[in-house]
């Protein structure tokens, strides 16, 4: 990843900050097993989203959790299953 690339995003390590997060589930719906939902920062409003690690490789198949801006539809819903 480049420093242009970068710089859009705020990444997650152990020696950041304490986050406050925010669940957000869709029609505001009830959080339960089954249904989806977001995770919000609520100290910039930034939801959490999977991007390619190395986009510029054609064969890699990792991922990273960064925090953007906007719902997109890399946006990283969460589904809790439990049988």
């Amino acid at each position: 990843m480049d420093k242009q690339q970068e710089a859009n995003y705020i990444f997650l390590s152990h020696d950041q900050p304490k986050h406050n997060w925010r669940i957000i589930c869709p029609y505001k719906q009830q959080l339960q097993f089954g249904t989806p939902f977001l995770i919000q920062d609520t100290s910039n409003g930034y939801y959490m989203n999977i991007d390619m690690f190395n986009p510029k490789n054609n064969e890699s198949n990792e991922f990273v959790v960064v925090l953007k801006k906007n719902i997109e539809t890399t946006s990283l819903w969460v589904v809790y299953y439990m049988k």
